[in-house]
């Protein structure tokens, strides 16, 4: 199933706003991500689909939209909601795990010798406990609230949320912090988590194998994964995104009294750098690829073998930005290749090829039928 915020880009207006009150209520309600997930997708549907019939979104919601969201989702109990609360547990779980991991690799010892030391974990239990507690109880002190208070958005639900865990938390360690001390040897507060995390992971695999026949979670036949989706959606917009640049282009041109730039010229030039990104962006990842294995052997040569283990670790967190602007970057390429290859078919410039799609896609809204009378 496709994720629901890669949707809601499609909404205006007044549905835009009624669905973003029924979200701000799902969150509240405390609602796991899946199940979340599929809520919602239903709603956007249902609204989107009266959007583009021209419909009132009270068509959908009524004219009441607290009460709508509160027989919608009155089927979400609380008993539900241990999911969610085991969900946190194993998020903050892992947080604990990788901080104290690099506690032990980063100390001033080895990491067998730090793994003896002792470590003070009462400040990170008490942040992650008033922070739950906090969402909690806001949560039930917000509900009645979002649908009066016109400010209220999901950004600054958030915002106020971890805003008053972190003020609740330090003014809890300023007045008690020489009680809030719990130190354990910083091997149990590894192994302490990763039980944790190893548990929760074999009861939604069991969990899963009992429903789906599967330790993995089941994926139906029109599923996508949200990078999939993220990337389909990007690619659909990829051609307006080069008209844009085409216009742009134009309206500094004639700004400065320059002749402007045929969309055949545009075309070519855009031609010329995909050839050139095609070649230079293999060369770069290559060229990446080979920096960090020449600082990894270095390290382990210089230091330990353990050390360059942890130094690759360390270097494979801080790429992920790079790695993701190299995944953009070839999809874009695909995209270039794929747009140029029906633009040479069709005999079309790219601004003619975007024009052609518009024309497609009015050619297929007005052979739908509308069901709004039926």
């Amino acid at each position: 199933m496709t994720n629901y915020v890669l949707l809601t880009d499609q909404l205006t207006g007044e549905y835009a706003k009624t669905f973003k009150k029924i979200e701000l209520y799902s969150t509240i309600h405390q609602i796991d991500s899946e199940t979340e997930n599929e809520m919602l997708m239903d709603v956007l549907d249902t609204i989107l689909t009266a959007q583009n019939q021209g419909k009132p979104v009270e068509k959908v919601v009524g004219n009441d939209v607290e009460q709508f969201c509160k027989d919608f989702f009155s089927t979400y109990k609380w008993s539900d909601r241990i999911a969610t609360f085991r969900d946190s547990i194993y998020r903050l779980m892992w947080v604990m795990f990788v901080f104290q991991l690099l506690e032990a690799f980063l100390g001033k010892g080895t990491p067998k010798e730090n793994l003896f030391l002792t470590s003070d974990i009462g400040g990170f239990i008490i942040g992650a406990s008033f922070t739950i507690i906090t969402m909690s109880i806001f949560c039930v002190l917000a509900k009645p609230l979002i649908f009066k208070i016109r400010w209220l958005t999901m950004a600054k639900f958030i915002l106020i949320v971890l805003v008053l865990s972190f003020v609740l938390s330090l003014g809890f360690l300023y007045f008690f912090g020489d009680k809030a001390v719990l130190e354990v040897p910083l091997w149990l507060s590894i192994l302490i988590p990763g039980i944790y995390i190893f548990i929760y992971k074999t009861i939604r695999a069991i969990s899963r194998y009992r429903h789906h026949g599967s330790i993995f979670k089941e994926k139906l036949p029109d599923e996508k994964s949200f990078w999939t989706s993220i990337r389909e959606e990007s690619m659909k917009e990829f051609p307006y995104e080069l008209c844009k640049r085409y216009e742009k282009i134009n309206k500094k041109r004639s700004r400065k009294n320059k002749p402007l730039m045929t969309e055949k010229e545009f075309t070519d030039s855009l031609r010329k750098q995909h050839k050139m990104s095609k070649k230079l962006l293999p060369i770069l990842i290559v060229g990446l690829i080979i920096f960090i294995i020449i600082l990894v052997i270095t390290t382990m040569l210089t230091e330990s073998f353990a050390d360059g283990l942890f130094f690759l670790f360390v270097l494979a967190i801080a790429e992920i930005p790079a790695a993701f602007l190299f995944w953009a970057a070839s999809i874009g390429d695909r995209e270039r290749e794929s747009i140029f290859q029906a633009c040479d078919e069709m005999g079309m410039t790219i601004p003619a090829y975007v024009k052609w799609l518009d024309e497609q896609k009015a050619a297929v809204e007005n052979l739908e039928p509308d069901t709004g009378n039926l």
